[in-house]
């Protein structure tokens, strides 16, 4: 536990961490900037409430920043905090310091937890800052008739509705917009760790450049995009949408298999290779 309290302790403290966070708040600014001004000149009445105007939603705000942000942007920022931790004690020889205070496999494993647990954290508060913004430009609750659930229109008949239960969490979404929101906040902050444990896998297996360290799961999660089926596509279970197929079942269990390869490929270089500290 003492190496483990060392490596979160870093995590948080990392030089990286405050730029990122920067960005990533601009850029959730920019997003929500733009749905504003699809409303410019609206009376109040005619806002949607701010659960259904809360960036992330892709299918409803139509902004291209956040699907910009969660493709191209928050991959390689969530790397970059710790996830090349392993990366830079190696090229410092702190690394073997380390070591001497706990087992290699210790050593590992805390600073794979480190790197995910500051990447959720730091990614789960930049996009509640997006939902934050949302409640400071529209109303918190809204008429049925000016409440945009999907796409341009609001759903108000029975075969809509059905749509809407068809989608991962689609209940919630019809009881509580807002934990809804919530839900993705936390659900995409994950793949924002599961990126940076990625990157923390790469670096035992390569210690010769940072960006291969911090771009290869970039580059590997682009390439998935685009053929990965729609229905397990990373990239369209991020955003909330109707516009594709996409499982309860999808929804749980792509984390879970994307975290147990890493973890398998980790403990077989563990299991099989002891110098991976030179």
């Amino acid at each position: 536990m003492g190496i483990l309290k060392v490596q979160i302790r870093r995590a948080f403290r990392s030089k990286t961490l405050p730029y990122v966070a920067l960005v990533s708040l601009f850029a959730m600014a920019a997003c929500h900037v733009w749905v504003c001004l699809g409303f410019w000149g609206h009376d109040m009445g005619e806002l949607p409430d701010a659960s259904a105007m809360w960036a992330g939603n892709y299918q409803t705000t139509g902004s291209m920043f956040v699907c910009f942000f969660v493709t191209y942007l928050a991959p390689p920022l969530s790397s970059a905090i710790y996830g090349d931790n392993l990366y830079r004690d190696i090229r410092t020889h702190s690394a073997h310091y380390q070591v001497t205070r706990a087992s290699l496999g210790s050593y590992v494993v805390a600073g794979a937890v480190a790197a995910f647990l500051v990447s959720f954290v730091t990614f789960f508060l930049v996009y509640m800052s997006s939902l934050l913004m949302a409640l400071l430009a529209f109303p918190v609750q809204t008429g049925w008739e000016s409440y945009r659930i999907l796409a341009t229109s609001a759903v108000t008949n029975r075969e809509g509705l059905d749509v809407v239960r068809g989608m991962p969490f689609g209940g919630l979404c019809l009881a509580n917009r807002y934990l809804y929101d919530l839900t993705y906040c936390a659900y995409d902050a994950l793949w924002a760790a599961i990126m940076a444990l990625a990157s923390y896998v790469t670096s035992l297996f390569t210690h010769g450049n940072r960006l291969v360290v911090v771009g290869l799961p970039t580059l590997v999660f682009l390439v998935s995009w685009l053929v990965v089926p729609s229905g397990y596509n990373v990239v369209v279970l991020l955003l909330p949408t109707v516009l594709d197929s996409v499982s309860m079942s999808a929804f749980v269990l792509t984390p879970i298999f994307a975290m147990a390869l890493l973890a398998l490929l980790a403990a077989t270089k563990l299991r099989f290779d002891k110098d991976i500290l030179l």
